[in-house]
């Protein structure tokens, strides 16, 4: 898991009812759930067992970009209420097409011998960095989100 930014939150809140908070308030992400439905949820996610990923919904108006930030949590006890420690990166599944990519491409660069050829792997990691930092205002909107949805603040 590759996360760019993170953070930690506090809450008065039991972790059982951070998960139930979280849980009443998102859609449940799966596959396609995108483009089964309209969404009136202004979050996708997961939560269970201490753990959260959440992330904006596109529309099938809208273009979609693979590399737009997930928030990534764990949902820790502590005294006197909870810690949310949480991290933004990006969806597990671009994680790992990125860096099967920058292997290819590192290994198609070598094997020709140019100079020319490791541009390929370059440009690769710059289009990701470029659709993670188009949506970065994403980061700033989950953060809030869970901070209201939880009545947390930063620690």
């Amino acid at each position: 898991m590759i996360l760019l930014d993170t953070g930690v939150m506090t809450t008065h809140l039991k972790p059982a009812e951070c998960e139930a908070r979280l849980r009443a308030v998102i859609l449940a992400d799966g596959l396609f759930v995108e483009m089964r439905r309209k969404i009136a949820h202004p979050v996708i996610g997961r939560v269970g067992n201490g753990r959260f990923v959440l992330r904006r919904p596109t529309t099938l108006l809208m273009y979609q970009n693979s590399f737009r930030p997930v928030m990534r949590g764990r949902i820790v006890e502590a005294t006197g209420g909870t810690r949310i420690e949480y991290g933004f990166g990006l969806r597990r599944d671009v994680e790992i097409f990125v860096v099967l990519w920058v292997v290819f491409a590192m290994a198609l660069a070598v094997g020709m011998g140019s100079i020319f050829a490791f541009i390929l792997p370059v440009a690769g990691v710059g289009i990701a960095a470029r659709g993670y930092q188009r949506d970065s205002n994403d980061l700033d909107f989950l953060r809030g989100f869970v901070c209201e949805t939880l009545m947390a603040r930063s620690a």
